[in-house]
């Protein structure tokens, strides 16, 4: 109690009252006393007798039914005061929200020992207390980040004094005000994230809450691009502010794995950039941890080509060619001469490559745009395909989908003879194939992507007909009378993106009208369509 006592009567006499002088303050309670012997002793036994570095340790208020009060604003105070003044040089504390309580009560800490501002904690201390009946039960748990494992704890209990009950009225109710060992963590105090590194035991709590991170740029060659993302099981949306303006919006996204975020920016050495993380939406709470990567690219030779008077050229059947759409908002121009072959069945296709979520746009040669994609490549690449056997000069357009992003990418053009399916013309009602119910499917082709098929089918008893698509082709189907009656049109009822339509049919014949449905549909497309009875 030495190095206690001149503490406790700094915090006794500093404490404000309105009501009495601060010499007639009354004494701290004994059960807080007791909650911080108690909880200096949980401490002191999970601290290694050597450590290689200071072990940083965040100290937190106790609550109460969700709401923090009086003794656990008081408690932590007073915990951080002893914890600093023991001058263990094994650990560092943290004082987090009650950092500006204990200068506004001028408690006298050792240079440097109170960590203030951007130092993760390894370990947090937090409780909980509980009034039943006159009795005071207090539960304390050290807890270790970031995987948020509780390597100690102890409970107690009191006959709760006079004093100590007074201290239960709430300051603060977790909807008001939320607290992770890293709050305050504003815009104008924001963490400090390193590129290259990983910051764990990140919370968004309470609802609406939002922590902000300042990433410095410090080492890089030349031009460079970051990576920003989320990782953990909360549905969390970043925001990125800069270069070196904390009021500019350069970027904003949530589509990482699962439900994290990530966001993709380029930067050069010296810029700072803002970055928030807040809930998907207001309702959201839970931890995150929050990465920050740098890679470094060489410099676009393709560029300046910005506009359709800069196009590439654009080889047909080459290999892929590699380049990049920086800053943000970046859109690359390419041109495509294809030779006139004199047949109608020349496909030309176009595609992108690689990781970035692209949109194309193909313009003929007056600069008119004749088609546009976004996801018609594998994954998130966009892909094109046109019958060009005309040929003539054509134009590109490469960008990111919604112009929110930066990065990498690769682009190939090549031509194919397609081959058209031997139910061919089969474009109009009275050229639609016949097709025998309860026997094999037949295989159809889409050429060009626009192409439609027409299918006939007769039942000389009723029953219930099955018509359908298969393949990996998204088909609509219409069933007709044959008197060009609509009876049926389906989209999706079938397996995948294949048609289905079920009625029962009287006798007669039957028309069925079968398209693709996309917007910007795939020349070369394959499906099957059989039609069953029962």
């Amino acid at each position: 109690m030495k190095k206690l006592f001149p503490l406790l009567m700094i915090l006794v006499l500093l404490l404000p009252c309105s009501h009495v002088s601060a010499q007639q303050a009354p004494p701290i309670p004994a059960e807080v006393i007791a909650m911080v012997d108690e909880a200096v002793s949980l401490v002191r036994s999970n601290i290694p007798r050597r450590v290689d570095t200071p072990i940083v340790i965040g100290v937190e208020g106790l609550q109460t039914a969700g709401a923090e009060t009086q003794m656990g604003e008081l408690f932590a105070m007073v915990l951080t005061s002893r914890l600093a003044n023991e001058g263990d040089s094994r650990i560092r504390v943290f004082a987090g929200q009650h950092l500006e309580a204990m200068r506004r009560s001028n408690l006298l800490l050792p240079g440097g020992v109170l960590t203030e501002g951007i130092l993760a904690p390894d370990l947090v201390l937090n409780g909980k207390l509980y009034l039943t009946q006159g009795d005071l039960h207090a539960i304390l748990q050290l807890i270790q980040l970031p995987d948020f494992t509780v390597v100690g704890g102890t409970e107690l209990s009191f006959t709760i004094s006079s004093a100590a009950r007074d201290l239960l009225r709430t300051i603060r109710t977790a909807g008001e005000e939320g607290w992770d060992p890293f709050e305050p963590d504003s815009i104008d105090q924001p963490r400090r994230l390193v590129p290259g590194e990983t910051s764990s035991g990140n919370s968004i709590m309470p609802a609406g809450d939002e922590d902000w991170f300042l990433l410095q740029v410090d080492e890089i060659e030349g031009s460079g691009f970051i990576n920003v993302y989320t990782a953990g099981s909360t549905d969390t949306y970043i925001e990125v502010y800069g270069p070196d303006d904390q009021n500019m919006s350069l970027t904003e996204n949530d589509d990482g794995d699962d439900q994290n975020a990530w966001v993709g920016f380029p930067a050069a050495a010296g810029q700072r950039f803002w970055i928030k993380v807040r809930g998907y939406d207001e309702s959201t709470t839970g931890s995150y941890a929050i990465v920050s990567e740098i890679e470094t690219y060489e410099e676009d030779a393709l560029e300046p080509n910005d506009r359709l008077e800069d196009a590439n050229a654009l080889e047909i059947n080459e290999d892929w060619l590699s380049s990049t759409l920086v800053p943000i908002g970046d859109a690359d121009w390419y041109f495509i001469d294809v030779p006139a072959s004199g047949s109608q069945d020349v496909l030309l296709v176009v595609e992108t490559g690689g990781n970035m979520d692209t949109y194309l746009d193909m313009f003929d040669r007056n600069g008119d745009l004749i088609l546009s994609d976004d996801d018609g490549g594998d994954d998130a690449n966009a892909g094109i395909g046109m019958m060009a056997g005309e040929g003539g000069r054509f134009y590109l357009r490469v960008r990111h989908y919604d112009d929110s992003d930066s990065g990498s990418y690769m682009i190939r053009v090549f031509i194919e003879q397609v081959v058209r399916d031997q139910y061919e013309p089969d474009d109009t009602i009275e050229n639609a194939a016949a097709i025998a119910v309860d026997e094999e499917e037949q295989r159809h082709t889409f050429v060009p992507g626009e192409d439609v098929d027409w299918v006939r089918f007769s039942i000389s008893s009723g029953r219930t007909v099955t018509v359908e698509t298969g393949g990996d082709t998204d088909t609509v189907m219409i069933l007709f009378d044959r008197d060009e009656n609509m009876i049926a049109e389906d989209d999706d009822s079938g397996d995948g993106g294949n048609a289905r339509i079920e009625r029962f049919l009287q006798p007669g014949t039957y028309f069925v009208r079968i398209t693709q449905f996309d917007d910007n549909p795939m020349s070369g497309a394959e499906y099957s369509i059989a039609v069953s009875s029962r």
